[in-house]
């Protein structure tokens, strides 16, 4: 059977280092349409942490359009089955809850998360960071409440237009799931996510965002 996880994109706030793991190299697991799809352990974690690279002809601003458009997650997203705003902080940060959903007998995941985006004035590269918080809001009766979870999300202007997309990601499943299961899932989701997402980027090219600045070469 196919299990579904989703990979939800972008997090790790600033004083999280680049990397959340120095200790394992990182695994090529796929490379294909552009996207490689890496993997490695994390000390102390029975779930691997992923990372996903590829490059795209777009604008910075039409990519974070695509990450702060979590009403739309379920139409790409990996499993995502329901998506909502907890929270507008400002109009750099929001408090977001998702739905991830799973095939009987396991039960739907849910996970809170602190989304933030920044970036950088002078390589005006794009840091777009999520973390989990999951006591932001009590638990909800069918679901399993992901208890770690981190991501970051980082965009490089690049000559010709074009940017390139790095993803580190690493989730706790919570609950009763086999680690295989989520391990096996830790290159199917990201990989299929990155490739809807970028069928959706296009749809963005018109965002525009007072704190994003596109570069110029």
């Amino acid at each position: 059977m196919k299990i579904k996880f989703a990979l939800f994109f972008s997090i790790i706030l600033s004083s999280y280092s680049y990397s959340i793991n120095e200790t394992y190299y990182w695994r090529l697991e796929k490379n294909e349409n552009g996207i490689k799809v890496y993997s490695r352990p994390m000390k102390g974690f029975d779930f691997r942490e992923v990372r996903v690279v590829n490059k795209v002809k777009s604008t910075l601003s039409a990519i974070v359009a695509v990450i702060l458009d979590t009403k739309n997650y379920p139409k790409w997203v990996y499993g995502c089955s329901n998506t909502s705003t907890l929270k507008i902080l400002n109009d750099q940060e929001i408090y977001n809850y998702q739905v991830t959903d799973l095939p009987w007998p396991l039960s739907d995941r849910d996970v809170v998360s602190h989304f933030k985006v920044s970036q950088d004035p002078t390589t005006k590269v794009v840091t777009f960071s999520k973390i989990g918080m999951a006591d932001y809001i009590p638990a909800k009766e069918g679901m399993v409440r992901v208890q770690n979870f981190q991501s970051i999300t980082v965009l490089t202007p690049l000559p010709g237009d074009s940017v390139q997309i790095e993803l580190e990601m690493h989730l706790d499943a919570s609950g009763n799931i086999p680690d295989w299961v989520v391990n096996d899932n830790m290159v199917a989701a990201p990989y299929n996510s990155t490739m809807s997402m970028l069928k959706r980027i296009p749809l963005y090219q018109t965002a525009y965002y007072y704190f994003i600045k596109e570069d110029s070469f």
